[in-house]
């Protein structure tokens, strides 16, 4: 199983996470600390040229390096990225809003994060459908909600490198709440985490999933792109196929899992206490 390849018997002093994420450095010859802070200012000596990007961007470290290890340091296609951020930010105002309802989708656990990060060192994401109340906030806050969490979560190189899995529980999801799925916005969802914003989605698992669910993905699925396509996977009621893309041993009881049940009050705090 791919999950277990990484493990180095010969040094088992070394976490599973830290040889994950030493491999996942490894991978880009450009992230030695050196190099790295050339890159970050070359970056943001081309985003000072820029008429369009100059004053709209955050030039600090933190923020440029998120952006440069989404795109493994390759600098033009680094800058495309930030580009399509400005852009889309800019089509799209009212996504990096702050309402009632966002706040709402954040107490009810859209997201909640795992505590500890799977065998390849990503972090993991669930999100539970059954929670959402569509009769006090909308999909757009959910996506709100999770934008907040990403722009905090994508601030840990160790998320940059790893990258993230999400798992979305459909279990409960009923045809009623199913109506709340705009298309519209759905498109703008898909564009958004997939062509413009820094963050490197290694798999999304949904389980549980009703047909009006994958009727929905159905008709998303000409919005992916292929990378994409192939990382979306539906395991229905079966959870030992998404065991073998996400170990037991992480996992809360509610996904078969050998950990406490799912926490989303730990995350939620954090977050308020950031905003």
């Amino acid at each position: 199983m791919a999950e277990y390849n990484w493990y180095d018997f010969n040094n088992t002093k070394r976490s599973l996470k830290e040889l994950a994420i030493q491999k996942n450095s490894d991978e880009y010859d450009k992230d030695s600390p050196k190099q790295r802070a050339c890159a970050i200012e070359v970056l943001r000596h081309k985003i000072q040229e820029s008429q369009v990007l100059r004053g709209e961007i955050k030039t600090d470290d933190k923020n440029l390096i998120r952006f440069l290890y989404a795109r493994k340091f390759n600098m033009p296609e680094t800058l495309n990225l930030i580009e399509n951020y400005y852009d889309y930010k800019q089509k799209h105002p009212e996504i990096f809003q702050v309402t009632n309802g966002t706040k709402l989708a954040i107490k009810d656990g859209f997201p909640s994060i795992l505590k500890d990060r799977d065998r390849r060192g990503r972090c993991v994401l669930v999100l539970n459908s059954s929670n959402w109340d569509t009769n006090i906030y909308s999909l757009i806050d959910i996506f709100r909600a999770l934008i907040i969490s990403l722009e905090k979560l994508t601030l840990d190189s160790h998320n940059q490198i790893c990258g993230f899995v999400i798992i979305i529980d459909w279990s409960e999801f009923t045809l009623k709440q199913s109506a709340n799925l705009n298309p519209r916005l759905l498109k703008i969802i898909v564009e958004g985490l997939q062509d413009c914003y820094p963050a490197k989605f290694k798999g999304i698992h949904f389980i549980g999933q009703p047909w009006y669910v994958a009727t929905a993905l159905t008709v998303m699925k000409p919005f992916l792109k292929e990378k994409a396509r192939n990382r979306i996977h539906l395991h229905g009621n079966n959870l030992a196929t998404l065991h073998e893309h996400v170990t037991i041993d992480i996992l809360p009881t509610e996904l078969g899992g050998e950990g406490p049940p799912l926490d989303t009050a730990r995350w939620a705090d954090q977050i308020f206490h950031s905003l």
